[in-house]
């Protein structure tokens, strides 16, 4: 992992990172940090709260990045595995309490502990947030690895998988389709309520691709194609 892109800014004890309009990319090297603010804006500077040192940080002028997804199998049959993990987790002081699939506690192996909770209140009484968690390369950028982006909501969590199956589908044929990862401002308002609640949610888009072209696998390629071996 060379970094991550985040939606929020910093936390501290006494306030939550707010959201923010464009990425804001963290990692422990400067010299990567230094080609992503070349390439999408700001300026590098140290991360004064992050919680190990000689971290840096950058606030983008970007709302996307463009990139693909890497190949990833299975260690135990070969099958192509999704980039992606979605989980319920509870962050408490910098640290993870809780993190299930909605039926077990990973950390424990007993079952979910907001499963109670929730027969009796309600989706409300849910402790835990949905949080999903995607990797991607940067093929622009130097570095041999994958940046990671996160998303603690429920809308992340029902609208990135989809598109994410179709393209590392793709990388395991050798087929890098790029693809664009945008911060999508959006509001809602619940009945009761006076104002909109404004949010971010990060999204998978494919605005080179129609499904035309993925039917028959005429799509735009973000590398070049393998070339077969002279026989």
């Amino acid at each position: 992992e060379l970094g991550r892109f985040r939606a929020g800014g910093e936390k501290t004890e006494k306030a939550p990172g707010r959201k923010l309009e464009h990425w804001r990319v963290t990692s422990a090297s400067r010299t990567l940090l230094e080609a992503v603010a070349e390439r999408y804006g700001g300026k590098v500077e140290a991360w004064e709260n992050a919680r190990d040192e000689g971290y840096w940080q950058v606030f983008t002028e970007s709302s996307e990045v463009h990139g693909m997804f890497p190949p990833i199998f299975s260690d135990v049959d070969g099958t192509p595995t999704v980039p992606l993990s979605q989980f319920f987790e509870e962050w408490t002081g910098g640290s993870c309490q809780r993190r299930c699939d909605g039926v077990t506690e990973i950390h424990t192996g007993g079952p979910c502990l907001c499963a109670a909770a929730i027969a009796k209140g309600g989706e409300e009484a849910r402790v835990c947030k949905p949080t999903t968690r995607l990797s991607f390369m940067l093929p622009v950028l130097p570095g041999l690895g994958v940046w990671r982006a996160e998303s603690r909501g429920w809308n992340a969590a029902a609208e990135m998988p989809g598109t994410a199956q179709v393209l590392q589908q793709a990388a395991a044929e050798g087929r890098f389709i790029p693809m664009t990862l945008r911060l999508e401002q959006r509001t809602a308002k619940k009945a009761g309520e006076q104002h909109p609640r404004r949010f971010v949610v990060p999204v998978i888009d494919l605005p080179q691709v129609s499904v035309l072209q993925l039917a028959n696998g005429e799509t735009p390629l973000a590398i070049n194609p393998p070339r077969p071996r002279p026989t």
